[in-house]
């Protein structure tokens, strides 16, 4: 099990070095240029005319910073005559002064030591930069006789020729052959096809063996036009751009044509457009597709440096393309104006940019207060139109109501009261001494005191409901068929709470409404230390809005014991089925006398009457659901602290109005 596990993880290391090791060579820039060019007499013909367009043209145009160029030169042995890294111009014309001084004086030929001397002084360079070989020759292999290869027969050239090209192509570096035409006048001395005193059995023309071993074609080499050479030995694509550029901003798009002389379609990808001192101008990449033998176009975008000069200079970039492709010419020489642009010139000084910023952020407060006072102005210019015509609905709703100052409900509740004994009444026979120390004794009838019965019992018990109804009702108008069955259950609790609830009695009886209101309380929970406190971990009550009606009105919020003098801060308009919340902080109702969270509850109209849904129905402990009806209804409040407070919404009625229906009380006296 442990050899399998070993097993699996050199496959895994094995599979991550590979992988890690193609996009290593894909990313190769640097290039060792190895040039095996053919010294031989019978090359006399052509051999300036190769220098020049071959050589040199490689030279100048494939090359580039950081690149090592080699030169060796072979006829009956093999000798290395530039071996020169290419980092400034100067080497480059060290590099081409030392090859016009070059000369075929070679009295033979021995291509296969040539090719195997390449093969081992290409090994010993560096692996990092990728490879490229260019051999040059006119094709003759014509050794001397103490050549190792003097005794070779044709078969075994080729067999050697194979072998040697073969581990060539086992490393992975390219290499092209270029064909010179075969000085016949040169060789007219020589016997056979050899070269001028070769007698090697094996001696001919193999150029075309090596190409095969290869598996490339034979660039004939044309004294006519010798630079159509570099396209099939190096594969340079043709760049052509403007030399003038005119009058440009520091960024601007350069437009660039590519020519593809190869013979398969290029995926081009520019990365980089580098000037004399290294960086990169290139403002964003640039892609191109170019099939063989076709021109392709493209703008690119560049963007200067800022510390370049203005005015006329000479612009000079070196395009790099990310699959290491080299173009013709290696670098777009050109002329060009630069000038600023206003804006460009106004921030190049740090000082003006902070000024500009400064003026921007004061004339965006300015708008944003010029929108707010018009927005203002706008909704005072309008406030009294909606309130007229507020008041003015108010003003119809008022006439229908059965009295002045009552809505229909209170009337009803008036009425139902007058049929009955009165609240009054009630209150003083709550307020008699009770006899035995139980609260409903002191609601007892002389009948029920005489039967002490069950009978009995059950009349004092409605008696003792009507009687603390009616308190109820003393406490402000707020009674309700719950209230009425928490105070029943407060009066259950003890014989504390009811000598309480006997005391507050008797103050109500004789008017006083705060302590008709704090019977109220007997019926809220209690902690350890009696103080009252919100029930917590109560849900929110789910509500959703209705219109009976269509219409808005306006309406007031009203806080026992706060200050309702603080303008139209708690009188706001209701549309039918909207709604607006109470409770402190930023809350449309404010509630500010004691400390609330913001939006305990919200207040719904529907067109008809108000119903206050508890979103927090821990501050609500009276109450199990929304309050419906709740206008003019005094609702309780527990907060945080455990102190209480009540609050209740009525309709907004201007003081005008107010002074208004006082007025026309004296033309209907009695009303």
């Amino acid at each position: 099990m442990n050899d399998k596990k070993q097993l699996w993880l050199y496959a895994l290391v094995i599979a991550l070095m590979l992988g890690a090791a193609t996009p290593l060579a894909q990313a190769q820039e640097k290039v060792d240029l190895v040039v095996l060019l053919d010294s031989s007499q019978s090359m006399f013909p052509y051999y300036n005319q190769v220098i020049e367009y071959v050589v040199s043209g490689a030279l100048k145009e494939f090359m580039r910073a950081g690149d090592m160029f080699h030169l060796l030169s072979f006829s009956d042995n093999t000798q290395i005559e530039i071996a020169q890294s290419l980092k400034t111009e100067s080497d480059v014309k060290s590099a081409l002064a030392r090859l016009y001084l070059l000369y075929p004086l070679g009295r033979s030929t021995d291509l296969l030591s040539t090719l195997r001397f390449v093969y081992q002084y290409v090994s010993d360079l560096p692996e990092a930069s990728a490879k490229r070989i260019i051999l040059i020759t006119d094709g003759m292999h014509a050794p001397l006789d103490g050549s190792p290869y003097a005794s070779f027969t044709p078969e075994q050239v080729r067999g050697e020729i194979e072998k040697t090209i073969g581990r060539v192509k086992e490393r992975g570096w390219q290499m092209s052959v270029v064909r010179v035409p075969f000085g016949r006048d040169a060789a007219a001395g020589g016997s056979g096809p050899g070269e001028l005193g070769s007698g090697a059995p094996g001696a001919g023309d193999y150029l075309g063996d090596v190409a095969s071993a290869l598996g490339v074609i034979i660039n004939e080499f044309d004294p006519e036009n010798g630079s159509s050479v570099l396209d099939g030995t190096v594969g340079l694509l043709r760049m052509s751009f403007p030399a003038d550029l005119g009058d440009r901003d520091y960024s601007f798009k350069l437009p660039l044509e590519l020519t593809n002389p190869g013979s398969r379609d290029l995926s081009l990808q520019l990365s980089a457009l580098l000037l004399p001192d290294g960086r990169d101008a290139l403002a964003a990449k640039a892609f191109l597709q170019v099939a063989a033998g076709k021109t392709g176009s493209m703008n690119v975008s560049l963007r200067l440096p800022p510390d370049m000069e203005e005015g006329a200079q000479r612009l000079v970039l070196e395009p790099r393309f990310s699959d290491g492709l080299r173009v013709s010419p290696a670098r777009a020489d050109m002329t060009i104006r630069l000038k600023r642009s206003p804006i460009a010139s106004f921030f190049k000084n740090s000082a003006r940019v902070l000024i500009f910023v400064g003026l921007l952020i004061v004339a965006l407060t300015l708008i944003i207060l010029l929108i707010s006072y018009v927005r203002s102005v706008h909704k005072r210019s309008a406030s009294p139109v909606v309130d007229a015509v507020l008041d003015a609905q108010a003003l119809r709703d008022s006439s229908k109501k059965p009295a002045y100052g009552l809505t229909a409900r209170d009337e009803e509740r008036r009425q139902e009261l007058s049929q009955g004994a009165s609240a009054q009444a009630i209150l003083a026979a709550a307020a008699q001494k009770p006899r035995g120390g139980a609260l409903s004794s002191s609601y007892a009838t002389p009948a029920s005191a005489q039967l002490g019965s069950a009978e009995a019992a059950q009349q004092r018990g409605a008696e003792q409901a009507a009687a603390q109804a009616a308190l109820l009702q003393a406490a402000g108008g707020s009674s309700s068929r719950g209230d009425a069955a928490r105070l029943l259950s407060a009066a259950a609790n003890g014989a504390q709470e009811r000598d309480r609830l006997r005391m507050l009695s008797d103050q109500a009886s004789k008017g006083d409404g705060s302590a008709a209101r704090a019977a109220l309380l007997l019926g809220s929970k209690k902690d350890a230390q009696g103080a009252l406190r919100p029930q917590a971990g109560r849900a929110s009550y789910e509500y959703q809005g209705q219109v009976k009606k269509p219409g808005a009105a306006r309406f007031m919020l009203h806080v026992e014991g706060q200050n309702p003098n603080i303008g139209k801060r708690n009188i706001k308009t209701l549309h039918a089925g909207g709604k607006k919340s109470v409770g402190g902080r930023k809350s449309e109702f404010l509630v500010f006398l004691l400390p609330l969270p913001q939006r305990v509850a919200d207040i719904y109209y529907d067109g008809d009457n108000l119903t206050l849904v508890p979103r927090r129905p821990e501050f609500f402990p009276d109450y199990d659901g929304p309050i419906q009806d709740c206008l003019g209804q005094a609702v309780r409040i527990i907060n945080a602290r455990g102190k209480e407070l009540f609050i209740s919404f009525e309709r907004y009625v201007p003081p005008l109005d107010k002074i208004n229906k006082l007025l026309h009380c004296i033309e209907s006296p009695g009303a």
